[in-house]
């Protein structure tokens, strides 16, 4: 049922986000507002990341075959990598031309008023993003997900940035010719909003495509799971790193040598329940069975 409700939302977002994207890039143009072009990119990082979504749930679904043994989880993140260097693309063009128009207003050239388009595309954001906020929240309560409740809260966190840009929009219109340098003062505000989104994706994509390690606690957790088991005397090594959205658990436990095999075999099946129950059903698990040692037993 998550899993249902997520994509649908998911969808949902994406398509709010694109009008979102296409409206305000029409407004930041004919209103000659940068300020509203760098609240357009945000709203692009919101619509990548909802695509990133539905791209993830789409590769995770395909079953694992012959030459992809742990399945395609890793497509998505090398898409989100690029999703982020895009974002930083977009964000250091802005941040170029805020910087144009500062150095106009300060060699004494008036910079462009903003367009009343620009205002009602940024006062248009919050109430759509108000509205996507509380549907969003009110959806992961129901499907009891935590990636549709961070997806509310960005909702959220985009409708205070655009209450940002219509104050410097409208700062901008109705302040005078010398707080023109509100709007792109807010540009470059919300850029480094968006660099620091590029940074997390490309950050994340890193990590798990350089096979970084869950948690020490996670891991610490994983072995005490094994540990719990009956006739296992030790777990001697854990290794683990993400696949996609996935876990992938590997570690060596050390069972009483009198064990049958039969009856160890039903011991790591016993874990690999447990682990799967912990960390989800999509978690790859490799269990190395070795006679405990004297030591370990005692």
């Amino acid at each position: 049922m998550e899993n249902n409700i997520t994509y649908r939302s998911a969808q949902l977002c994406s398509l709010v986000n694109g009008l979102l994207v296409l409206f305000k890039l029409a407004a930041g143009i004919l209103g000659f507002s940068l300020a509203m072009l760098a609240d357009a990119a945000q709203s692009l990082s919101d619509y990548l990341s909802d695509l990133l979504i539905l791209f993830r749930a789409r590769m995770e679904r395909k079953p694992s075959n012959d030459e992809h043994d742990y399945g395609y989880g890793r497509v998505a993140v090398l898409a989100a990598g690029v999703t982020g260097l895009v974002l930083f693309v977009l964000a250091i063009l802005l941040l170029y031309f805020d910087a144009a128009r500062l150095v106009l207003h300060f060699s004494g050239f008036s910079i462009p008023r903003p367009g009343t388009i620009a205002l009602i595309a940024a006062l248009t954001s919050i109430v759509v993003k108000t509205v996507m906020w509380r549907y969003i929240s009110s959806r992961s309560k129901k499907a009891d997900s935590p990636l549709l409740m961070m997806r509310a809260w960005q909702h959220r966190n985009d409708a205070l940035t655009s209450v940002g840009t219509t104050i410097g929009i409208a700062g901008a219109m109705y302040l005078g010719t010398k707080w023109r340098i509100l709007d792109p003062i807010t540009s470059i505000i919300v850029c480094i909003i968006i660099i620091k989104i590029g940074w997390i994706f490309v950050k994340n994509a890193f990590y798990q495509l350089t096979d970084k390690s869950l948690p020490l606690d996670v891991e610490a957790r994983i072995a005490q799971i094994a540990r719990e088991e009956e006739n296992v005397a030790d777990v001697y090594q854990v290794l683990t790193r993400r696949i996609g959205s996935s876990a992938a658990i590997e570690m060596r436990i050390g069972i009483d040598g009198d064990t049958t095999i039969r009856d160890a075999h039903t011991h790591v099946q016993h874990i690999e329940r447990r682990l799967l129950e912990e960390f989800g059903e999509g978690t790859h698990i490799g269990i190395r069975i070795e006679p405990a040692t004297a030591q370990d037993q005692a």
